[in-house]
């Protein structure tokens, strides 16, 4: 059995029962835009019922693992949408729900997914990091929640899940600031498991404690992950909708305008609370 061909990923078993899903969209930090999200999901999809598959390795064949959200990417389909009223507002929560679901995908993987981080995790990359089982990275990772510097509420998972990892003290430190962490820091925080020398030494790691998990029996494995996951779905599932709700309103304000137009001119933001 075969895995799908994308355009934004690329599939393949490097060890037995090791699926490897390699983010491989061509484009420098690949950004998460709207084909990626796309394929986000069906790729998680395709590898979670495959039946060979006993643990999964998530990856980037960049130097960085995500630049998070696509902000020029999505721009042209958002921007129409900020003046709209109510129903801009919920176009807004659909599309954003769409993208939910597509990083859902990861933490609902039958089988236990590994992130191998290395250079930068911004944003939407840390939520997809944070969407999975375990993570490793490299000593030059660097990761931000930067949603705050966009003039938006994370909404992709970040302060969903990142909670199960970390105290909430680190974890509000970077949602209000938005500022950089290294990979010595995340391993103090408990962001990350281990820190490795490169990339190449995070991904082969990643791949060796996959194969670990991998030889032990796969229902019972499932089984685990199926358990621990059934301590936070409801809330979980509760605080995303939350999140939507509010950058519905968030993306109608003068202060997210100046996010973006600051971000363009790279400039600090100037907000006023409006």
């Amino acid at each position: 059995m075969s895995f799908p061909q994308f355009e934004c990923f690329q599939i393949s078993m490097p060890l037995p029962h090791v699926a490897q899903v390699l983010m491989a969209s061509g484009r420098r930090g690949n950004p998460v835009g709207l084909k990626f999200l796309e394929e986000l999901g069906t790729a998680f999809d395709a590898v979670s019922k495959h039946p060979e598959v006993r643990a999964v390795v998530l990856a980037a064949d960049d130097k960085d693992f995500s630049f998070g959200l696509d902000v020029m990417g999505v721009a042209p389909m958002l921007m129409p949408l900020l003046q709209s009223g109510e129903e801009g507002r919920n176009e807004i929560q659909r599309h954003g729900a769409l993208w939910q679901q597509a990083l859902g995908r990861i933490a609902a993987c039958k089988q236990p997914v590994i992130a191998a981080v290395s250079g930068w995790c911004i944003g939407a990359g840390l939520e997809m990091m944070a969407a999975c089982d375990v993570r490793l990275c490299s000593d030059d990772a660097k990761f931000s929640l930067r949603e705050v510097k966009v003039g938006i509420v994370s909404d992709l998972g970040g302060l969903q899940r990142l909670p199960q990892l970390m105290s909430h003290g680190w974890l509000r430190q970077m949602a209000f600031t938005g500022e950089d962490i290294t990979a010595a820091q995340a391993l103090a925080m408990g962001l990350v498991n281990t820190t490795h020398a490169s990339a190449d030494a995070a991904r082969a790691a990643a791949l060796a404690l996959a194969q670990r998990m991998a030889q032990n029996a796969p229902q019972v494995v499932a089984g685990i992950k199926q358990v621990l996951n059934a301590q936070t779905e409801d809330a979980v599932e509760k605080s995303l909708a939350h999140a939507l709700r509010l950058n519905a309103s968030l993306f109608q304000t003068q202060d997210f305008m100046e996010a973006v137009m600051s971000a363009m001119q790279k400039r600090p933001g100037v907000f006023t609370g409006q």
